[in-house]
């Protein structure tokens, strides 16, 4: 494909900003013909129901921005892969709404030949979604499967890391621009994974993360997979998204069972319930695609390392020792023992100013108001909850769009921390 075409590609997605469906449907009415659409004449694009914006911008199309783009892509070794492009997956080109391009930075891997499977989850994951996000990523990394998640913090990150603590590929399908440092904790992770596998995005290099880009970009995450794992998921979660839309997609969904009573685990509970295979270790995730894939798996070196990971790597990893010798009894201050109790003067902390950082375009009003609720750089849960006076849902949408612009953090405990 020459430069010249990608140069027409990129305009037509300056054009269309960040939408998904616009270019694609463009680019369909004229055949999947770029130049096609470039020397339509007013009458023939005006036909298509397009705005006279738009329209206008097709007739004096945005090249010298292209170019541009094109320029910054080729510096930071950002692929542009445009739908009709050899090298666009063919597991996308199907799907509902596929994207027009994509953004790689890294190396594809074979996706006919290889097995992918995607771990989603919550960004507020408890220790056990940590502990069984890494113990199913490091296994089938291991095992030769591609790892695919969606870059985030919590389930995602975690993924991410196991998969390359084994050794293996993972793929991060992210809902902002590659040259965009978001998550800003996750940019050493995404330097390892575009050196091991890839960073793929359908946005500009340089758009930032918007709320509604991560739903989305869930279509990309299930589309690439031949099965897609969810670890830990409220009802409410976007990985139940990424679950549904592998069902549409006629591709495999998993589940791990959690705790029935926790609300993070009612999501892939409900799952199993539903007809999701529940799953103990990666075995039971390969053994569904022997057939296929069996030439290109490690089963035997997979089997091991459950094994070791069970007996040796869980212990290390749970703080778990054996006690050899029996528990000492602690000695019981008997009642009639004097205590002398010490006086410690009080520690008086003078109040520091705190300035929160200004807020970025685009936010929601909740988000807003719970962003204007710290009065200091730490806050609890509880605290948010009584200084914002909103729902308790609210507030928790509101973090985690707040998160998504990298403005908060997830602290000790139940805290939230504002980033500088």
């Amino acid at each position: 494909m020459t430069r010249e075409i990608i140069i027409k590609y990129l305009a037509v997605r300056i054009i269309y900003k960040d939408s998904v469906t616009g270019p694609y449907n463009l680019l369909k009415a004229f055949q999947f013909d770029i130049e096609k659409v470039f020397s339509a004449d007013y009458s023939g694009l005006d036909k298509l129901k397009i705005s006279k914006d738009k329209i206008s911008s097709i007739l004096n199309p945005p090249i010298e921005k292209a170019t541009e783009l094109l320029k910054y892509c080729e510096q930071h070794n950002i692929e542009v892969i445009p739908y009709v492009h050899s090298k666009y997956p063919k597991r996308l080109r199907n799907i509902f709404n596929p994207p027009f391009m994509l953004f790689v930075k890294g190396e594809l891997p074979d996706f006919d030949n290889t097995l992918c499977i995607s771990i989603v989850g919550t960004r507020h994951a408890s220790d056990y979604g940590y502990k069984a996000a890494n113990f199913f990523a490091y296994q089938l990394a291991k095992a030769g499967a591609v790892v695919v998640s969606g870059g985030a913090l919590g389930i995602d990150s975690e993924a991410h890391s196991a998969a390359l603590e084994a050794g293996g590929k993972t793929l991060a399908v992210i809902g902002c621009g590659i040259g965009y440092n978001y998550p800003v904790k996750n940019r050493e992770l995404r330097n390892e994974i575009a050196n091991s596998g890839a960073i793929i995005s359908e946005y500009v290099p340089t758009e930032r993360p918007l709320g509604y880009h991560f739903p989305i970009r869930n279509r990309i995450i299930s589309a690439l997979s031949q099965g897609t794992l969810v670890v830990e998921a409220s009802l409410n979660s976007g990985a139940l998204i990424t679950a549904d839309l592998a069902l549409e997609q006629g591709n495999d969904v998993f589940a791990i069972p959690g705790s029935i009573l926790e609300l993070s685990f009612e999501g892939t509970n409900k799952l199993i319930k539903d007809g999701a295979k529940p799953v103990f270790s990666a075995m039971d995730i390969l053994e569904e695609y022997t057939r296929r894939f069996g030439d290109t798996l490690n089963l035997e070196d997979a089997d091991k390392t459950i094994s070791d990971m069970l007996s040796n790597w869980v212990k290390k990893q749970w703080n778990y020792t054996p006690e050899k010798e029996p528990r000492k009894k602690k000695k019981r201050v008997s009642s009639k023992t004097e205590v002398q109790e010490e006086y410690i003067e009080p520690v008086v902390i003078e109040p520091i100013s705190f300035e929160p950082p200004s807020l970025p375009d685009g936010l929601s009003e909740e988000a807003k108001k719970v962003f204007s609720a710290f009065d200091k750089k730490e806050m609890t849960f509880d605290a948010l909850a009584e200084v914002s006076d909103l729902p308790t849902q609210e507030i928790l949408s509101a973090i985690s769009e707040l998160e998504l612009f990298g403005l908060v953090s997830k602290g000790l405990g139940n805290s939230y921390i504002i980033n500088n």
